[in-house]
């Protein structure tokens, strides 16, 4: 159970990580706005990285959606698509598919479990 939800939770991670970085790219770009060539420089570079990043997550994310199809109950795939492709939190995954979030624990974990069979078959 422990490597496919440590692959699923890398993934997350990577997304939400990538996007930090890029509202920190925006923020920098507007407050040094006019400034020197050599910020220019740093930027593009940094654009360079972001870019090597998004191509690296695509691949982390088509493997994972890859992994997530052998989940029989669609249900289940679309909670763990929500939740480790998309960084909704359960919170708001519970609200969009109408459940209590109290019930979505339940649904997430029944999730959880069930790319975990699939993973080690």
């Amino acid at each position: 159970m422990g490597e496919v939800i440590t692959e699923l939770k890398k993934v997350r991670n990577a997304q939400r990580l990538l996007n930090a970085h890029k509202a920190r790219c925006r923020v920098a770009k507007l407050r040094l706005r006019n400034s020197d060539e050599q910020h220019d420089k740093y930027f593009e570079e940094y654009d360079k990285k972001i870019t090597l990043l998004q191509e690296q997550l695509v691949q982390a994310i088509r493997s994972t959606e890859e992994m997530l199809s052998n989940v029989e109950d669609e249900e289940k795939r679309l909670i763990l698509q929500l939740y480790f492709v998309d960084c909704y939190t359960i919170e708001e995954i519970a609200e969009i598919m109408g459940y209590s979030v109290r019930q979505m624990f339940r649904q997430y974990k029944a999730a959880k479990a069930a790319v975990s069979e699939v993973g080690t078959m």
